[in-house]
């Protein structure tokens, strides 16, 4: 009797024979259930809410094919993935375009094609959306990634929301000058805010103190203002 490695019903012994090795081999299937436990937590219970896959994790455009088939929104970090994204047919208003150190090359391509979303990373960002917004006549949305500075129980390499982290800006005073930028500007259109903790979180808990950190600052600066979006991002978790 042969002894069989399968991968989600498929020898895995013929796809390297076919397709040679080393090989990567997903389970559409998996991935698909994984989908559904989230549109069971977030869709079905708030039906505005918005579930983007991080396309950083892994991209072509099967992929995008997938996401698209499944109504996500797509994460990109990259021209390279806001490329493939596009010329698989994902429509760019589902795309989010995130990142730190941003290329203005990177920036007025995904401004030229009208990306959904830009998640600013830094304060620099803001000159060149606004200055691509006006040159393509857009009103860009875009998305203050922001620090809460908290206490994560994860490993200090991978934490993102410390006030120190070299990810986004810290949630404090020191936005305000930024944030008020966008609201008075003819080509920004504020959308909320972003975080993203770190990986490998296994609970809720700094979630739910981020937000209310959130909140708070929302209380303090923006009055009557309208929040569209509070992105709270991944991490990892299984």
């Amino acid at each position: 009797m042969k002894n069989t490695l399968m991968w989600d019903g498929v020898d895995l012994e013929y796809l390297a024979n076919k397709y040679g090795t080393p090989l990567y081999v997903y389970s559409v299937s998996a991935m698909e259930d994984k989908i559904n436990q989230l549109k069971k937590a977030f869709i079905e219970k708030y039906p505005k809410a918005r579930i983007a896959y991080a396309s950083k994790a892994f991209l072509n455009k099967a992929m995008v094919g997938l996401i698209k088939s499944q109504g996500l929104s797509l994460d990109a970090v990259s021209l390279g993935e806001l490329q493939i994204a596009l010329k698989a047919g994902m429509d760019a208003q589902d795309i989010e375009f995130n990142g730190n150190n941003k290329l203005h090359s990177e920036l007025e391509y995904a401004i030229k094609h009208r990306v959904g979303r830009i998640i600013v990373d830094s304060k620099e960002e803001l000159e060149y959306i606004e200055r691509f917004g006006r040159q393509y006549n857009y009103r860009v949305p875009v998305l203050f990634r922001v620090t809460p500075g908290i206490n994560i129980n994860s490993h200090k390499y991978i934490i993102t929301g410390s006030k120190d982290s070299k990810f986004g800006l810290p949630l404090d005073d020191s936005l305000v000058p930024h944030l008020k930028r966008v609201l008075e500007s003819d080509y920004m259109d504020f959308y909320g805010f972003h975080f993203h903790l770190g990986s490998q979180l296994m609970d809720n808990h700094t979630y739910l103190q981020s937000l209310e950190l959130v909140f708070e600052f929302i209380d303090k600066y923006l009055e009557n203002k309208l929040i569209k979006e509070l992105n709270i991002g991944g991490g990892g978790w299984h």
